[in-house]
This record gives C-alpha cells, sequence and structure tokens, in this order.
C-alpha cells in the first residue's frame, strides 16, 4: 500500500519512466507466450494429419507480426513404421497480416474470421539423406541443366558457377476482394529461380477460420498463372556451360534448345513453335515466363489439386508469354520420333538426356506387346497402357504397376497391392528404364499353385 501511494505521488513523467519498462515487458511476454501456444499447437495439428514427428528449438515472434519456431526437424515414417526420412528446415514461419493483428489478437480478442493474409514459410527445407552431389531442380527453372551435364544440377554444379541453393517455400492466402482469394504456392532460390502458382479462387468473405480449410477445397477456381522468374542462374549457367563446351554465348543458346528438343524428343513430344520462340528468349536473357490459362472451368480447387499435370494441361489451355512479350499459345507436338545424339558446335561432346538408358530398347509391334522384360522407351509407353511394368527411377527405386495414363510430361501408375496400391503420378524426366512384366491373371496363378 505505501508502495501505492508512494508511486501515485509521483509527477506523471516519473510515473512513466517507472511503468513503461514493465508494461513493455509484460507486453512481449504475453506476445512470445502467444508465439509459443501457437507454433506448438500448429505442430500438434501437423503431426496428427501426418503421422510424423515434428522437433524444434526455438519459438519467436517479430514486428512484421510472424511467428514460427527454428531449428526445425520433421520425421516421416511410411505405413509399416520401419522406414523413415528426415527433413530439417532453418525457419518455419506463419505470417499473418500484421503486427497489430497479432497484438490484437493477442492482448484483447481473437478473430473468428480468416484474416486478409494468412501464410506459412519454411526457409532451407532439406532431406538429410542429400549431399552436395545429389541432383534435383534447385534453381526452381525449367530445363535448368540440359546442355550442361548429363541428368539434373547438383549443389556442387551450382556452386561452380557461382548460384546458391537453399530454398525457400511459401504458401499463402490473400484476399483480393470480398469475393476473391488468391491462393499461393512458391518456390524461391535467392539468387537463382523462381517459380510461384497462383490459383485465383471465388472466396466469399468472411470465412470462419473453423471453417477455412473446407471452404477453400470447395472454392470455384477462376484461373491459374505460373510464373518461372530467373534471379541470377540464367546468365550464370549460359556462361558457365558454353565455357565448358567451348562456345559461343550464342551457339550455347542453340545447342540448349536443341537438347531440351532431344529430351522432348524422347518422350515423344516437342515445344510448339510459338512455345519454343518464348522459351528460347526466357533461356537465352532470362527475366520472366509466364504461363497462365485461358478462359475458366467449373472446377473446384481441391478437384484440380487433386489431378495430375498432365490432366491439368488438358482441362485447362494455356498461354505462354517471356519478358512481356505478346502470349502465344502454350503447344505441344505429338508423336515426334527421338533425335539421335549430336554433338555441340566446335566439337563439344553432346549429353545424354535423362532417361536414355543403357540397356537395349525393344521395338513394340503394331498392335502388338514386346517380349516379357523387355525395355521399352517411354515414347512407347502408351502402347502399354492396361498392362504391368517395372519402372526404374533416377533415385535408383524400382516402382512396379499397371500404367493407367501416359502424357508428354508424366505417367500414371496404379502401383502393386505390395507397393501400397496408390495411383503414382511419375514425371517422365525422373524415369530411366521402363520393363514390360506382364502379371498372369488370379485365375492362371492359382491353377499353377495346384
Amino acid at each position: 500500500m505505501q508502495a501505492w501511494k508512494t508511486f501515485a505521488a509521483m509527477p506523471m513523467w516519473k510515473r512513466f519512466v517507472y511503468a513503461a519498462p514493465i508494461a513493455f515487458l509484460c507486453f512481449w511476454a504475453a506476445l512470445s507466450l502467444q508465439a509459443k501456444l501457437w507454433t506448438e499447437a500448429a505442430m500438434l495439428v501437423v503431426e496428427m494429419e501426418t503421422g510424423g514427428e515434428i522437433e524444434s528449438k526455438n519459438s519467436f515472434f517479430n514486428l512484421k507480426g510472424e511467428v514460427g519456431i527454428e531449428d526445425v526437424s520433421m520425421t516421416m515414417f511410411d505405413p509399416t513404421g520401419e522406414n523413415s526420412i528426415t527433413f530439417k528446415a532453418d525457419r518455419v514461419v506463419v505470417e499473418t497480416p500484421g503486427f497489430g493483428w497479432y497484438f490484437w489478437s493477442t492482448i484483447f480478442v481473437s478473430s473468428e474470421e480468416l484474416p486478409d493474409l494468412v501464410g506459412v514459410r519454411i526457409e532451407n527445407p532439406r532431406n538429410v539423406a542429400t549431399d552436395p552431389n545429389t541432383p534435383g531442380n534447385y534453381t526452381n527453372l525449367p530445363y535448368d541443366a540440359m546442355g550442361c551435364v548429363a541428368e539434373m544440377l547438383t549443389p556442387t554444379d551450382l556452386r561452380a558457377m557461382g548460384v546458391p541453393t537453399q530454398r525457400q517455400i511459401r504458401i499463402a492466402l490473400e484476399k483480393v476482394s470480398d469475393a476473391e482469394t488468391t491462393a499461393r504456392f512458391r518456390l524461391r532460390t535467392e539468387g537463382a529461380g523462381e517459380m510461384e502458382m497462383k490459383l485465383a479462387l471465388e472466396l466469399k468473405r468472411p470465412v470462419k477460420m473453423e471453417d477455412f480449410a473446407q471452404d477453400v477445397e470447395e472454392a470455384p477456381l477462376k484461373s491459374v498463372q505460373l510464373d518461372f522468374n530467373d534471379l541470377g542462374f540464367t546468365a550464370k549457367r549460359n556462361a558457365y556451360c558454353a565455357k565448358k563446351h567451348n562456345l559461343t554465348a550464342a551457339a550455347f543458346a542453340d545447342y540448349h534448345m536443341q537438347e531440351v528438343g532431344r529430351f522432348l524428343g524422347a518422350q515423344g513430344v516437342s515445344l510448339g513453335q510459338g512455345t519454343a520462340a518464348q522459351y528460347r528468349d526466357f533461356a537465352t536473357n532470362g527475366g520472366t515466363l509466364q504461363l497462365r490459362t485461358a478462359g475458366t472451368r467449373k472446377i473446384t480447387a481441391n478437384e484440380f489439386v487433386e489431378l495430375s499435370r498432365m490432366q491439368k494441361m488438358q482441362l485447362f489451355p494455356l498461354m505462354i508469354a517471356a519478358n512481356g512479350k505478346a502470349p502465344a499459345n502454350f503447344a505441344w507436338n505429338y508423336g515426334v520420333q527421338p533425335a539421335p545424339a549430336a554433338a555441340a558446335a566446335d566439337g563439344a561432346v553432346a549429353i545424354p538426356v535423362a532417361n536414355v538408358v543403357p540397356a537395349p530398347v525393344a521395338a513394340v509391334p503394331a498392335g502388338g506387346l514386346p517380349e516379357a522384360g523387355a525395355v521399352v522407351a517411354y515414347a512407347q509407353l502408351q502402347s502399354l497402357t492396361g498392362h504391368h511394368v517395372d519402372i526404374t527411377t533416377t533415385y535408383g527405386s524400382v516402382r512396379k504397376g499397371v500404367v493407367k495414363l501416359v502424357g508428354p510430361y508424366e505417367a500414371s501408375v496404379q502401383l502393386d497391392k505390395e507397393e501400397g496400391g496408390l495411383l503414382l503420378h511419375m514425371p517422365a524426366d525422373r524415369i530411366t528404364e521402363i520393363r514390360y512384366t506382364p502379371v498372369a491373371p488370379p485365375a492362371t496363378q492359382a491353377a499353377k499353385a495346384n
């Protein structure tokens, strides 16, 4: 009581000097506790949904209104629980509309409505099983390795070019108006490249937080846009690989396009003339390459996400434009014969594309099937629709199942029951060998057993 009387007798400026730091510390403690509670709740939800295990060291918030965790590790298990894969990230950050929104929600009352912005950013995610020689698409740009290396670029390759490899993943929902929201998915490697997909959704506000996941999944999809932004990789790749093959910059542009053509030709397709011209501009000069849908379709966001890449392209015709040029129709030419390997100019040896396999490839007779155990080219895989195959990937794994759908970008295979029984969509550039392995019908197998 005496202390309060002493405080009350102080001049106002002196009260402020004493009270302000105490109030600041109280508010800071409350905001820190809220960050810890939110992140722990989010980690629990993710673990329940995925069956994985998440560990982290510190939770935090900042004056942007972001909260998150640092030094994150997540371990995922297969259905048997015997095998696992572990990913790590420097930070996982939850984005909010800002510090004012975060402060008000912490000190006063939390809103029950979906805010104007909510997002998750994962900084430097990586698989702990990888190493500097693990190939991958670290630049997030299309055909980034063509003309440089045999398959895909590794962190070692990129470091030799002076290109960083630390990636950032961002998923966000941003309010455009009371009737429209943009869903974003972005892969960004600072100093290399960025790929961002934007889905325009007819999502009427307000949306209750407890219902937002279902509302987003069921929202009609207005349009889709895919942007590739060069952040410094293209010029470094072109200079480094041109020197590697003793080519001029102009000659390497030709060689790169030749290798892209040969890579696609091995899959039985080629780029349409307008599409190739737009991509060549981007591959030569960097900048921005944009693909966007032409027209609209009656489909929900959830239905769109579940489609394979090939099905998306069939459902939504695309326009393509590089560096602000007038857009062209995105087009493929089908039925293209694989091009033979050709040497680069000045005697440089051509680099084999990813899915050229060492085993001899059997020719599939018209209207017939190859011999059991024969290796077939990807361009002939469509003729095996409904038949059983063993597919080897660039990761060394072998997937066994029945071919369901084949397109220029990927093939859909219904895996055997022993393989999990899932419908697996396999990118064509990850396939190194396809082997025809017919399986006897159940009745025949039972007869053999008897």
